[in-house]
């Protein structure tokens, strides 16, 4: 990831979880996730969004194959992939929105 980035990231990155906890609400009630307990869906949820701002820091190649395992894990575990996938775009589009309103320049990384 292009280090500008994820030092917006890493600034922004209260406002960006909020927004993505939003985002991702929304989801599981569209993949009819209800029964999940609650507890088990902020945790699951919680260390999806760290796992990915982890990814900032690490090589691209590396970063491939540590996604691919925890989806796999995620999987595994009775999340449907689809969830996975939508949680991964949302965060994307919340990214974009967040940059848009908040229009830095390069100069402040």
């Amino acid at each position: 990831m292009q280090s500008y980035l994820v030092s917006f990231i890493l600034k922004e990155r209260q406002q960006i979880l909020e927004k993505w906890k939003v985002e991702i609400e929304k989801i599981r009630e569209e993949q009819y996730l209800e029964s999940i307990t609650d507890s088990v869906y902020e945790h699951t949820n919680q260390t999806f969004m760290n796992y990915i701002l982890s990814m900032g820091d690490i090589s691209s190649e590396e970063a491939k194959m540590k996604i691919s395992d925890f989806a796999d894990e995620y999987i595994q575990s009775g999340w449907p992939l689809s969830y996975f996938t939508q949680g991964m775009q949302a965060f994307r589009r919340v990214i974009f929105e967040v940059y848009s309103t908040t229009s830095p320049s390069l100069e402040d990384f």
